[in-house]
Formats: C-alpha cells, structure tokens, sequence
C-alpha cells in the first residue's frame, strides 16, 4: 500500500513528462485533425481551436477526478508493475490494453453512451496503443500515477477540440450519423496512436519501453 500510494503522489519528475502529458494529448487530436483535413475535412477556425482551451481544462479536471483517478490506481498502480515483473513492458501493455478494453465492454450495450455508438473492435485498436505510450510514460517517470492520471485525464478531455470542426459542431440528426462521426474519429485517432506507439517501441525498445528500468510490483 505503501509503495502503491507513493506512485499516486510521485509528482517530482522531470518537467518535460508534463509537457509530454498535457501538450502532447493535444498535439495527438490536432495531429487527427490534420489527417481529417487532409482527406477532405473541413479546415477548423484557429479562434475556435484558441477558445476551446478552457472548456479542454474543465473538462480535463472532472475527467481526472471522475475517471482517471479512479482507474487508473487500479491499471498502472497495481496491474502494470505486476504484469511487468513477469513480462516485457510491450506484452504487458498489449495484455492490459485488451483487459482495459474489456472492462469497458458492457457499456457497449447502452445505447445511451458514446461507446454504444462505436464499435468494441475500434474501440480495442484505439486503447491498445494508448496503453503502450502509458506505459512508456510510466516506466519513464519512474511509475508515477500522477502522471499517467494527467495523460487519461487530458486524451479524454482533448476530444472537445474535434467540436471546432464545421461537420462535428452540432448535435448529429441521427443515430447513424453519430455512429458515423464516431467510427471516424476513432479511426483518425487509430492511425495517430499506433504511429506514435511504433516510434516509441523502436525508439526505447520493447523490454521496458524507457530508457529506465521498467517498474515492477514489490
């Protein structure tokens, strides 16, 4: 208990983590964004994107309290460091990601959420990658919670910048288009954190996805 609190609390690390946790969620949604545009999307306004910060902060503030902290004790405090000490940090993320992903899976069969507009398989190919770039931060910091918190926090939030976007700015008239609008989304979002996910697995390579020892329970 002792060594899982540390970790929830473990905010002295080097300043560039958080420049990677809070800028680099928004980079991944603007780095969708590109690609959206860039296959025929609509081009947002650059005041729109400005005057989204504020509700990207609140947002990401009842994101920390309501989802990360509780989940993420749970997946990087304890599951992460004990899978790691059987398995490199890479197969312990890919093992963790689809556990992650199953966790989430009854609320698929709610009509009344987000996930019951987006297919389980999308939804498991875009939390796979999101799990290695956490570990990758994890192992980096030296297993801080805190940070991997923040990151939760801050990717979840960072959708509202899709909001900016001509075709995403008003409610969808109907269930399909809000499916539509969704499955693209994530597919945008796949493609970016799988790409990023690569780089890092090269980069730090698979063993413990840092250049510092992977961190393991006990």
């Amino acid at each position: 208990l002792r060594q899982l609190l540390g970790r929830v609390v473990r905010w002295r690390v080097a300043p560039i983590w958080y420049g990677v946790v809070v800028l680099g969620s928004l980079l991944v949604q603007l780095g969708t964004i590109a690609l959206h545009v860039t296959l025929g999307g609509q081009m947002p306004d650059f005041g729109a994107l400005i005057g989204a910060l504020p509700v990207l902060l609140v947002t990401a503030v009842y994101m920390l309290i309501f989802v990360a902290l509780g989940e993420e004790v749970g997946w990087r405090g304890y599951a992460l460091p004990a899978l790691q000490a059987r398995y490199s940090a890479l197969l312990s993320s890919l093992i963790l990601g689809v556990l992650w992903a199953l966790w989430h899976l009854p609320l698929f069969f709610n009509p009344d959420t987000l996930y019951g507009n987006l297919p389980f398989v999308l939804f498991l190919a875009y939390l796979v990658p999101f799990t290695i770039l956490i570990s990758w931060i994890f192992n980096s910091t030296g297993g801080s919670v805190l940070l991997v918190m923040l990151l939760h926090a801050f990717m979840n939030a960072s959708n509202v910048v899709w909001r900016v976007l001509p075709e995403y700015g008003a409610e969808p008239a109907s269930a399909a288009e809000a499916l539509s609008r969704n499955v693209h989304v994530h597919l945008m979002m796949i493609i970016l954190l799988w790409s990023a996910a690569v780089v890092v697995v090269r980069a730090y390579g698979p063993r413990n996805l840092s250049r510092r020892p992977r961190q393991l329970l006990g």
